[in-house]
């Protein structure tokens, strides 16, 4: 098969995995899910909703990715277009928005429902859930994502007998871990944080998270199935 072919099959595809169409269910489900009144029967039928939109999405970025393959030949191109946006530094939107600015940190908004983060990203990405507060008004707390297996793999112990023994004690297997604040007395380049909100899904670690609020505004991760 011609590469020429091959490009009009696949972006043929691509048209049918019509990204605003994705996006658009993907949003209507998480506002369903995000009112008091829905029950746990369709909040599950609204999961597997979500599921199946976002593994359409995942096909569509492998799709794209592929045309790029075959339309220049360099593997290294279509890997700056897809997964590995260098503005972030994460599998998310090429262009985020500003929400905040603060003398020490910008918070942005990268406006994707599914954000795909490898533990290298994890490494170096920090996330910010915004809170309000009584004094001050919309305020932000940090933090990291991490997981059993990968805090394991960190510290070079066995990533399969750290998750058996976290399950046996019933400990979570995916976190967001709070960070602290601190005061320096030199001057620090500006850092950029990433907001993070309700039902927001995360692809870590093989499998897709979704984001709860908790106690003392912190963050749940709540498994709801393995990545694709």
């Amino acid at each position: 098969m011609s590469n020429k072919y091959g490009i009009a099959v696949l972006k043929a595809a691509l048209l049918s995995l019509e990204k605003r169409t994705i996006q658009r269910v993907i949003d209507e489900a998480m506002a369903c899910a995000s009112k008091p009144d829905v029950s746990e029967f369709e909040r599950d039928a609204i999961t597997r909703a979500m599921q199946r939109c976002w593994r359409k999405a995942v096909m569509r970025e492998r799709i794209a990715t592929q045309i790029v393959v075959l339309e220049t030949g360099s593997e290294e191109q279509a890997t700056v277009q897809g997964a590995e946006a260098p503005k972030t530094r994460g599998n998310v939107q090429s262009e985020p928005v500003l929400v905040a600015s603060f003398k020490a940190y910008n918070v942005y908004d990268l406006r994707q429902h599914v954000m795909s983060v490898s533990r290298r990203q994890a490494d170096s990405l920090e996330f910010a859930m915004e809170y309000k507060s009584r004094s001050h008004g919309i305020q932000y707390k940090m933090f990291k994502l991490s997981s059993v297996a990968a805090y394991a793999a960190q510290y070079n112990e066995d990533e399969a007998e750290a998750v058996a023994r976290a399950k046996s004690f019933g400990h979570e297997l995916y976190f967001m871990v709070p960070l602290g604040c601190s005061l320096t007395s030199q001057k620090r380049s500006h850092a950029n944080k990433y907001l993070v909100k309700p039902n927001q899904l995360i692809s870590f670690d093989g499998q897709l998270l979704r984001v709860e609020p908790a106690s003392n505004k912190n963050i749940k991760l709540v498994p709801i199935g393995e990545a694709a």
